[in-house]
């Protein structure tokens, strides 16, 4: 009778004014089952949020491995936590789904599903087509999806004074993501201006989008925008962020402690904060290394292959190094020619 992880984010009300991670997994399932659409949506952004964002940093922590027993104790089936290919039929499934049956909130998720690399499953076509339909009825991801299509150029032809005049908009109407957006535009962009940077990123911490203080921090560690390059007080930033729960500001403390910029060196430290931050191949290096903990390369390997099961191309090679040479693993070029295959692959999507 457990409900559903991600509360925070996944709250959504039937039509009966209930709100739906208060049901258990077994009657939304059953819901969704049935036809309906608001469940079938649900389930689709709860399978989609394995994953942490745009880039594939992964987010793996205690809720979603209680979620995925609960998955495997045969509510929606077996489900690998390692099968990607089939973790990306579940989210397109449902959301599309729940597309069909008019949920406009649906379109922007699936075109974030044809967009991130790490399904193995990358269209960028079929995203762009999503985030236009979302557009045309006003959804916000969706229109924040289109703009960084026509930002970068992908599904679509290159166009970056409308992707900026579209996040401009979406920002100052009060979307985090857009917020954010407009940060890393004024933080790289060709109008850097780190002082603009600044602003947007607080203003999106104020909409709870911490991903704000990994921006925020960036501007002191590398000098974005033209300020001062300020290592520690990038640091103080980065830490700020990870205390409230950014995993990419939690990354950056540990590589912080690791290198001992802005902070005194220490491994020990960075190796369980790597750890927290679920950087499983950070951890892999750590380990192949003895960086912070003894030198382990079976124990390497394990974080090596979590890393390549979640999309991570260098681990993939890591991996079939090790299969290889046999180090840390039984030597098998079966294997180890699997996985260069597979690296190549992602490569090529």
């Amino acid at each position: 009778n457990e409900g559903l992880p991600y509360p925070e984010t996944m709250k959504r009300k039937t039509k009966g004014n209930m709100n739906l991670e208060d049901f258990p997994l077994s009657r939304i399932v059953k819901m969704a089952e049935d036809g309906n659409a608001e469940a079938q949506f649900y389930l689709g952004k709860c399978y989609f949020n394995r994953y942490r964002d745009w880039e594939g940093h992964t987010r793996i922590g205690a809720v979603f491995l209680k979620w995925m027993r609960i998955l495997k104790n045969g509510y929606v089936g077996i489900i690998s936590e390692t099968t990607i290919s089939q973790h990306f039929n579940e989210t397109e499934g449902l959301l599309l789904k729940a597309a069909k049956s008019g949920i406009v909130e649906a379109y922007g998720y699936l075109g974030d599903t044809y967009w991130t690399s790490y399904y193995g499953c990358k269209n960028l076509n079929t995203a762009f087509y999503w985030y236009k339909k979302g557009m045309e009825h006003s959804d916000q991801r969706s229109i924040c999806g289109y703009a960084l299509c026509k930002h970068y150029g992908r599904g679509t032809k290159k166009d970056g004074k409308e992707a900026r005049k579209l996040l401009q908009k979406l920002a100052e109407e009060g979307y985090a993501q857009a917020m954010l957006w407009m940060a890393m535009l004024y933080k790289d962009g060709c109008e850097a201006d780190g002082e603009k940077a600044i602003e947007w990123c607080k203003r999106a911490i104020k909409k709870k989008e911490m991903e704000g203080y990994n921006e925020w921090a960036s501007c002191y560690s590398n000098g974005h925008g033209g300020m001062k390059q300020d290592d520690k007080k990038a640091f103080k930033i980065f830490r700020k962020g990870m205390l409230r729960g950014d995993v990419h500001s939690a990354y950056n403390v540990a590589y912080y402690y690791e290198d001992g910029r802005g902070v005194k060196r220490n491994k020990e430290k960075a190796f369980r904060i790597y750890k927290f931050a679920a950087a499983m191949g950070n951890v892999g290096i750590m380990y192949a290394n003895g960086r912070g903990v003894r030198l382990d390369y079976s124990e390497a390997n394990k974080y090596f292959l979590m890393a390549a099961n979640r999309g991570d191309v260098e681990a993939m090679k890591v991996i079939a190094a090790a299969y290889q040479e046999g180090v840390g693993v039984k030597k098998n070029l079966e294997e180890a020619m699997k996985w260069l295959n597979k690296a190549k692959q992602y490569e090529g999507k």
